[in-house]
């Protein structure tokens, strides 16, 4: 005997099938979880010796839209060296935040991570515009989906050079007035990042 399909029921199989395949609910950053530092090295003159200072960024703001599309925003007025008169000239005179106020950097997420929970390692293509330059730049990433939440983690440090975001004079105005030889502008930045569906 042949099977009838009725229009009605017809409508609503495909529906259920196009809504299961096309729709995901977007992910947004939880801010006070996730965790975005990064490591200064500084040179004393003479005694050729120098130090180490880890620092981070208080303030997040990000998303994962429907289509994979991650977008993160660093605050940058809120960066934290724990000494208050570097925290205001690294406002100031590097990241000039009156007139670049935040830091973006945005990557497409591949679906099958977005929808297979589980541990994914990946090599993540990320855009990142700072100082209003913008430079792309390949990361292997670590992502956790846990059904309602996915967590980010660089598996190793970002080696981010910060001449190539013009930030060079003002490192080299902030190696003067402290009194420095020398601070390296190559800067390894890490990230631990928390989306909530």
């Amino acid at each position: 005997m042949k099977k009838v399909c009725y229009p009605r029921k017809l409508l609503l199989i495909v529906l259920l099938s196009v809504c299961s395949a096309t729709v995901q609910a977007e992910w947004q950053l939880v801010s006070e979880q996730s965790q975005l530092s990064y490591t200064t090295t500084k040179v004393f003159p003479g005694a050729e010796k120098s130090a180490a200072e880890n620092n981070r960024f208080a303030k997040l703001e990000g998303k994962v839209d429907d289509n994979g599309m991650a977008e993160v925003r660093v605050l940058l007025d809120s960066v934290n060296t724990n000494v208050a008169i570097r925290d205001e000239r690294m406002r100031k005179i590097v990241f000039q935040t009156e007139k670049f106020p935040a830091a973006t950097v945005s990557a497409q997420v591949p679906s099958n991570v977005l929808s297979a929970q589980g541990l994914h390692q990946i090599d993540l293509t990320l855009l990142v515009d700072l100082h209003g330059m913008q430079k792309s730049m390949t990361v292997p990433v670590s992502v956790v989906n846990e059904s309602d939440r996915i967590l980010v983690t660089s598996m190793s440090p970002v080696l981010l050079e910060a001449t190539n975001f013009g930030l060079g004079e003002g490192i080299l105005e902030l190696t003067k007035l402290a009194g420095l030889m020398f601070i390296p502008t190559t800067v390894p930045v890490s990230f631990n990042l928390v989306f909530q569906q």
